[in-house]
């Protein structure tokens, strides 16, 4: 499959599923019924595993974003294989997660993990130059003042795409 067919069919994939999400959370007799949005290949749990679908990996953002504003409403379940699927599409449906991934038969859902701490980052030389990007805009003026007030940066290149055009600069 060629680029163009890849583009052709995420937006086919995503085009459809808003359709039938939003034909779906309209109809108020659904209103207590969790949806289950079905994947295959969308997410990756470890760092060795492929995405191996990339229009169900679009539909990912569009379900976390329809979640936002139907809280409780949607799951998204990525699957590996059709094995264990009614045991997991079931689970999926009666859990407070709002995203799941059934591999190997096990579920999984993301959660933040404590790491251990690294090594303190090195402090920044206040005589050397600080770049900071967009340094022209409010952002950029806001972290520039607390760079010099607070830290005592003596250097610092602001760029933007304003350039020295833009308001403020």
């Amino acid at each position: 499959i060629g680029l163009s067919e890849d583009v052709t069919e995420v937006h086919t994939a995503v085009q459809d599923t808003l359709a039938t999400l939003q034909q779906l959370l309209a109809d108020t007799a659904l209103d207590s019924t969790r949806i289950v949005v079905l994947t295959r290949g969308a997410t990756a749990l470890t760092t060795d595993e492929d995405i191996l679908n990339l229009p169900a990996a679009a539909l990912t953002g569009l379900i976390r974003t329809a979640q936002n504003e139907h809280p409780g409403r949607i799951t998204l379940l990525d699957i590996d294989t059709t094995e264990h699927l009614t045991t997991a599409a079931h689970t999926a449906a009666h859990t407070p997660d709002t995203q799941l991934a059934l591999r190997d038969g096990q579920l999984h859902t993301p959660r933040l993990e404590t790491t251990p701490a690294g090594p303190a980052p090195a402090p920044f030389d206040p005589e050397g130059t600080i770049l900071i990007t967009g340094g022209t805009g409010g952002l950029g003026r806001i972290l520039a003042r607390h760079l010099v007030t607070h830290h005592g940066a003596k250097h610092l290149l602001l760029t933007s795409r304003s350039g020295p055009n833009a308001p403020g600069a």
